[in-house]
């Protein structure tokens, strides 16, 4: 019999339910729903009262989900979006009152740790830098044999997008690599033969558009697609593929990538499949009582 476990993970544009076959050290995922909901409004920073409506029916549906396959446990956690709202802690309160559901709010090196748990576990690699690109913000991981490094940045995809906003400044290659370098000065540069890897929404999305058989992709095939999809409306980007939740970010989703490997000057990524929920699961003794 299957020991299901739901892993519920609170992101700052969407939230995504992952039910995990697990056995041991070995967490299988088996099935996969996200439901698009940015809930901190630009302007006052907190989760207005229709998003929190919106976002308790969202977790409800998500339960549901795994109680239809059978899932008995459910671990919910938060990231970014939660923990940068100014009533964050009010939120998970409604939450826990209409749930029934304590909600873990990760710190950003927390999520960062499981992300790297997630990305060795994955990949099956001991000498890596990572990076994992969420909507608010990007967990950095140096692995080499033993962890180094692990530090979250309030720059995903979506703050990205609310920074170019506020400074009326165009979502160029360039003005988006100008607060990458601002603001990974502290990230230290990778081993020369660690494998440089990549995971998230949006980059795991552009492996469609990639026409790669393996999960390396080039610099050079990044901005080829970013030159492509930059200049589309938002109607050209549904038509070409792109997820209504994705339309706006997902070439800053490219750009991101491009400004690192750029900064680090290598050649290549690594897209993977690692995530927080996978490293939830991987370290579910932490978390379920």
């Amino acid at each position: 019999m299957r020991n299901l476990i739901n892993i519920i993970d609170i992101g700052t544009g969407s939230i995504k339910a992952s039910l995990f076959n697990c056995k041991g050290e070995a967490c299988q995922q088996v099935a996969f729903r996200s439901i698009d909901i940015r809930m901190v409004d630009q302007v006052s920073k907190e989760i207005n009262g229709d998003k929190q409506n919106l976002a308790v029916k969202a977790i409800k549906s998500l339960i549901s989900f795994g109680q239809e396959k059978g899932t008995k446990e459910v671990v919910c956690v938060a990231t970014y979006g939660v923990r940068s709202a100014k009533n964050g802690g009010k939120f998970l309160a409604k939450v826990k009152v209409e749930t029934g559901i304590d909600v873990c709010l990760l710190t950003g090196f927390e999520e960062a740790r499981l992300i790297c748990d997630s990305v060795k576990n994955t990949e099956e690699t001991e000498n890596f830098w990572a990076m994992d690109m969420g909507g608010g913000s990007v967990e950095f991981n140096i692995f080499n044999g033993t962890h180094i490094f692990s530090m979250s940045k309030s720059i995903g995809t979506i703050s990205i997008a609310n920074i170019l906003h506020s400074k009326q400044l165009n979502p160029s290659l360039g003005n988006i690599a100008e607060i990458i370098y601002e603001n990974t000065g502290d990230i230290p540069f990778p081993a020369q033969d660690a494998e440089i890897i990549c995971t998230g929404g949006c980059i795991s999305i552009a492996k469609q558009f990639l026409t790669i058989s393996e999960k390396v992709v080039s610099i050079g095939k990044l901005k080829a697609l970013f030159e492509k999809v930059s200049p589309m409306s938002a109607e050209e980007r549904l038509a070409f593929g792109i997820p209504q939740g994705k339309v706006d970010i997902f070439a800053i989703g490219l750009a991101i990538p491009i400004a690192v490997l750029t900064l680090l000057k290598r050649e290549k990524i690594t897209i993977s499949t690692a995530n927080v929920r996978h490293g939830v699961a991987l370290n579910r003794a932490l978390f379920m009582r």
